[in-house]
């Protein structure tokens, strides 16, 4: 009897190593879900990407988040409605972390929708895409503007960027969905982007997201502190430098106008040298909203949820701010 030739073999060795993954992957997506896939079971509806770090899960219709709130992603995974085919005249990409996204507030209360409303309103053909998500740096922005930025051809970016630059990388805590990772925000990006064809996949797969999350070894409830690796933050100071040039390349490249945002927060001077030399140097569009809500006196109590996320009312202020600083600009249509 002759033997197996050795292509046949590994040929045989191929496909039963294939049926055992598969069989693997069957079972655990029947066992498992989504959900319990998550390395922060309070984060569940953020989902690993290669580059971007994590984003939403795309395509979702009123799931509720483990604070109770409310949540509609579109095919891109952004909370917002779906991108309008054809682009309106006017197209304004909303870009930030928390307070962008939402956090505690209805969709249509954020200050992207409520400053759509107001174009619309004014008798303008305008889009305004929400494309913030929790917990994103400036850097996380500026990947996502690079991987989709022409596609949607905005006619303005807005950046809403400060808080999550600053935070400490390497930290445990439940509202962190990178948790205890020892590198900058950009480090972390150059590590995946070689993998990045890779890692989509293994992203995509039940188990090894349950194989990642038995090998991290996690609680089903992370403790609330752990300590710092260094003290370094996310994204530092150089990190935004270059984050921010980026954004303005881009734009100049597109053709897009750029807005830079001075954000508000209870306990903030108000004022960073990086975001406002950034924009004196690139001619960016500058709002202070710190200081429209100091102009205006309006209390910490009726405009905060918490020290760093405005209320309803609060996101309504800052839709009014922007809608007066940008409505005679030219590429307002």
């Amino acid at each position: 009897m002759s033997a197996i030739p050795r292509s046949r073999r590994r040929l045989y060795a191929v496909l039963t190593l294939t049926l055992l993954a598969a069989s693997a992957e069957g079972i655990c997506r029947q066992v498992w879900s989504v959900e319990d896939s998550a390395l922060n079971p309070k984060l569940a509806h953020l989902t690993d990407h290669p580059t971007q770090l994590w984003t939403l899960h795309r395509g979702r219709t009123n799931d509720t988040t483990a604070e109770g709130m409310s949540l509609t992603t579109n095919r891109l995974g952004l909370r917002d409605d779906p991108i309008t085919d054809p682009a309106p005249r006017t197209r304004i990409l909303s870009m930030g972390g928390a307070t962008t996204w939402g956090h505690g507030v209805a969709a249509e209360e954020t200050y992207s929708q409520r400053l759509e409303a107001r174009l619309l309103a004014d008798g303008h053909d305008a889009e305004v895409i929400n494309s913030g998500i929790t917990a994103w740096s400036i850097w996380q922005s500026y990947v996502f503007l690079a991987e989709q930025g022409r596609a949607l051809a905005p006619d303005a970016v807005m950046l809403y960027h400060l808080h999550s630059d600053s935070l400490p990388r390497g930290v445990r805590a439940p509202d962190s969905f990178l948790i205890e990772e020892a590198q900058t925000d950009r480090e972390l990006y150059r590590r995946r982007h070689p993998y990045r064809h890779v890692l989509r996949l293994l992203y995509k797969s039940r188990a090894y997201l349950m194989l990642r999350r038995a090998v991290h070894g996690l609680p089903r409830s992370p403790p609330d502190t752990a300590p710092v690796t260094d003290g370094q933050p996310r994204v530092p100071r150089a990190d935004r430098q270059v984050a921010l040039a980026g954004i303005a390349a881009l734009c100049q490249s597109m053709g897009t106008a750029l807005v830079v945002m001075m954000p508000v927060y209870q306990d903030h001077s108000g004022h960073d040298d990086t975001l406002t030399g950034f924009a004196q140097s690139t001619g960016a569009k500058y709002i202070d909203l710190a200081r429209e809500k100091s102009d205006r006196g309006i209390s910490d109590a009726d405009f905060f949820l918490d020290p760093l996320h405005p209320t309803a009312a609060g996101h309504a202020h800052i839709a009014d701010w922007i809608h007066t600083n940008i409505a005679e600009e030219p590429w307002i249509h």
